[in-house]
C-alpha cells in the first residue's frame, strides 16, 4: 500500500464527509481519519495529530480541519495537503515558511465564516510561494464542496 492519506473534517462533521473519498483511496492506501472531538483545545489537537502522522502522509482538511491540514503542512514533512474552506489559515501565515512540499488550497470567495479580507490576505501573502496553489470560487459559500 503506498502512503497513507490523512482526513481531517470540520468540526460540526463526522466521517461521512470524506466516505466516498475513503472507499475509494482505501483500495491502495492506508486511510487514518484524525479524532478532533477528543480535544478541548485546537492547541492540543493539533499537537496530538502531528505526534501520532506517520513520517509520510497526504493530509486532505475541510473547514477548520483545513486549517489543521494547512499547520501541519507547515510544521511537518507531508508529502501533499489539501485544504478545503480553511478558517483559520489567516491567523497562522506567519508559519507558511515552512511548507516544503505542495499545498493546495480551495476557498469560496462569499465564505460567511471567513472574511473576504481574510481570503484576500491567504492569496496574496502565499502567492510568491511555487508550492502553494490557491484556487478561489466566486459567488461560492463555506463547505460548497459537501
Amino acid at each position: 500500500m503506498g502512503d497513507p492519506v490523512v482526513f481531517i473534517p470540520g468540526l460540526a462533521c463526522t466521517e461521512d464527509l470524506f466516505s466516498h473519498q475513503i472507499r475509494t483511496i482505501a483500495a491502495t492506501r492506508t486511510v487514518v481519519l484524525a479524532n478532533h472531538r477528543r480535544h478541548a483545545t485546537l492547541h492540543d489537537l493539533v499537537d496530538e495529530l502531528l505526534g501520532e502522522l506517520p513520517e509520510r502522509f497526504a493530509l486532505v482538511g475541510l473547514s477548520m480541519g483545513g486549517y489543521i491540514a494547512f499547520l501541519a503542512a507547515c510544521r511537518t514533512n507531508t508529502d501533499a495537503t489539501v485544504a478545503y474552506h480553511g478558517g483559520g489559515i489567516h491567523t497562522a501565515l506567519g508559519e507558511a515558511g515552512g511548507i516544503k512540499k505542495p499545498v493546495m488550497l480551495h476557498n469560496p470567495l462569499e465564505d460567511s465564516f471567513i472574511p473576504r479580507e481574510a481570503l484576500d490576505t491567504i492569496r496574496e501573502t502565499l502567492k510568491p510561494n511555487p508550492l502553494v496553489t490557491v484556487h478561489e470560487y466566486a459567488g461560492l459559500d463555506h463547505a460548497f464542496t459537501r
